[in-house]
């Protein structure tokens, strides 16, 4: 699958990922990170969001789905769905400085700044090292 990841092999790369692997999280989020880089935001979000409700029971599984769902939705500018997706994963995943982050990012797009400015504070202290968090995206 790896190999057949390459730009303009993206019908190749599709074929590999049968109905029975589409059932595992994990396959689904990494076969969306690659729909994304070629591109493929849509595609990606729908698979994006397959991972994370397919996640449920691997809070981490369902974290990055949740998250990587979040960020295509804040570059769309879909600034209310990507607070959605945040905050669902942060139902599982409370303490996840990216999520964290994710959702300040997304309330302060709504300007909603106060509280976005918790949520940024929040991520700062889960992750002291997250060089992200500590500017605010």
């Amino acid at each position: 699958f790896r190999a057949a990841c390459r730009p303009g092999a993206c019908g190749q790369a599709r074929s590999f990922v049968g109905p029975d692997l589409s059932r595992c999280s994990a396959l689904l989020h990494g076969w969306g990170q690659f729909e994304q880089r070629a591109g493929y935001e849509r595609r990606a979000a729908v698979l994006f969001e397959r991972a994370a409700r397919l996640g449920r029971g691997c809070a981490d599984d369902c974290a990055r789905a949740w998250h990587a769902l979040g960020s295509v939705r804040l570059r769309q500018r879909r600034w209310d769905d990507a607070l959605e997706a945040f905050e669902r994963g942060l139902a599982g995943s409370p303490r996840s400085s990216p999520l964290l982050l994710g959702a300040g990012l997304a309330r302060a797009s709504l300007q909603q700044h106060e509280p976005a400015r918790e949520l940024f504070r929040r991520a700062v202290a889960e992750e002291p090292r997250h060089g992200r968090a500590w500017r605010g995206g």
